[in-house]
């Protein structure tokens, strides 16, 4: 990764942490939960210091933030429709939505005939 890219990666992560930061009731809150030092976090949102999570940590955020880690790297970031969903559905109901769709998916996947 080049330098320009690095930096446009810790921006997207940095966006997206900023627009999930209204589903947590504290910093502290919402450092716990992506598995980073509160500190750690406040000076990221401050842009006191750029985000450079390890990879643990951020396959921790994105599991938290419930995106792939593709999308926190990206020089797009996610996809605007999924950036809105996430921002206004909190993140356990999206997840248990997701996840009866999944199951209702596997169900009628399950019903259909074998095919060649």
């Amino acid at each position: 990764m080049t330098p320009k890219s690095m930096a446009g990666s810790a921006d997207v992560l940095l966006r997206c942490l900023r627009e999930a930061q209204t589903n947590y009731k504290s910093q502290r809150e919402m450092a716990h939960r992506i598995g980073v030092a509160p500190a750690t976090l406040n000076r990221w949102l401050k842009g006191k210091k750029v985000p450079n999570p390890s990879l643990g940590e951020l396959e921790s955020i994105a599991d938290e933030l419930d995106m792939p880690v593709a999308d926190l790297v990206s020089a797009n970031g996610p996809p605007p429709k999924l950036r809105v969903v996430a921002a206004t559905i909190d993140g356990a109901k999206l997840r248990r939505l997701l996840r009866k769709a999944a199951d209702a998916i596997e169900h009628v996947a399950d019903e259909l005939p074998e095919g060649d």
